[in-house]
């Protein structure tokens, strides 16, 4: 009897372990696809225009499916990758002209107060996508680039800070030349 009670213990508490690490593996392959992108937003997909919430509560609609095509950049304040690719997103701001409108979206209402740097490149920088845009558009990590064409929908989708082949895949698809990340401790371009 005390030998039975004793495996029966053993065995339940082994499912129960089994169980709690069948969960942890499930979870982990969610985060391997969501950073491999295969959560992402898929190139030609057609997408509804932005609803964003701004620091002060009110939404607004930034359309897609203009004249000309959208660059979406997602972001966040305390982000130190999106820190280190700001003189990237100045030098494209600045050398895409008017080929392109850019949007310029935060995790936070209120991080949209805290780019003023982009800010005085004309660009404005929004507050969160609303739940509905955040779901359609599957904002993950930061920082994260979408081109969207005048037809509405998606050309590309760069995960990350613009760095190695992504950062010449930028360049070659957007024209533009980009100084690489910043080193956050000198503010000058480090080598990428």
């Amino acid at each position: 009897m005390k030998r039975s009670l004793i495996v029966g213990l053993l065995l339940g508490s082994s499912a129960l372990v089994n169980l709690g690490q069948a969960y942890r593996i499930w979870q982990l392959e969610d985060h391997i696809a969501v950073m491999k992108g295969e959560n992402q937003l898929k190139e030609g997909s057609p997408v509804p225009p932005l609803a964003i919430l701004n620091s002060a509560g009110t939404r607004t609609v930034i359309p897609v499916g203009d004249r000309r095509p959208l660059i979406v950049y997602w972001m966040s304040p305390g982000c130190g990758w999106c820190q280190r690719n700001e003189a990237n997103v100045h030098a494209l701001i600045q050398q895409i002209g008017e080929r392109y409108r850019v949007a310029v979206l935060t995790m936070s209402a209120r991080g949209a107060t805290t780019y003023d740097s982009i800010r005085r490149l004309g660009v404005p920088v929004l507050g969160e996508p609303d739940a509905s845009t955040s779901r359609v558009y599957r904002f993950g990590g930061t920082p994260q680039t979408i081109v969207i064409g005048s037809d509405g929908k998606v050309l590309r989708v760069w995960s990350g800070a613009y760095m190695g082949r992504l950062k010449q895949d930028v360049e070659k698809y957007l024209y533009v030349s980009l100084p690489g990340l910043s080193d956050l401790s000198t503010g000058s371009p480090a080598h990428d």
